[in-house]
């Protein structure tokens, strides 16, 4: 619910243009982001001490989780971004925190792949990845 109303905060400052609004709400997100994680690394361990989770088990408890955070970076990662755009920074500046913002893609879903155990989170990789591939077609357009 937190997390939720993060976003809401989040989208009405963005859509009113209230930078100072949208800083303090790219924060309380960013802090979301934490604390969804922790609960996405203790559902994990969980997982680990008990083999055989049913799919609903998956689905309702930890797919929504993964899913929900998996979104909240991505808007965090892209509310930097257009903090640091709508401050004007230089170009080259916002070229290099834009790779630095790939980085960090690439980054947390190579974790979410390949260094979390023998159970790999899909839901995280999977929303960066059509995070950043609409993103792509919107800066196009």
């Amino acid at each position: 619910l937190a997390s939720v109303i993060a976003q809401l905060a989040w989208c009405m400052n963005f859509g009113l243009d209230n930078v100072f609004g949208a800083l303090m709400s790219i924060v309380y997100m960013g802090i979301m982001v934490f604390c969804n994680s922790k609960i996405l690394m203790t559902q994990a361990s969980l997982a680990l001490s008990i083999p055989d989770h049913s799919p609903e088990e998956y689905w309702l408890l930890r797919f929504p989780f993964s899913l929900h955070t998996g979104w909240n970076i991505a808007v965090f990662i892209m509310s930097i971004n257009g903090f640091f755009r709508f401050i004007e920074l230089a170009a080259i500046l916002q070229l290099i925190v834009g790779f630095l913002s790939l980085a960090a893609f690439d980054g947390i879903s190579y974790k979410m792949l390949m260094l979390n155990g023998p159970k790999p989170n899909y839901a995280i990789p999977g929303v960066l990845a059509w995070f950043v591939v609409r993103s792509k077609w919107v800066f196009m357009a």
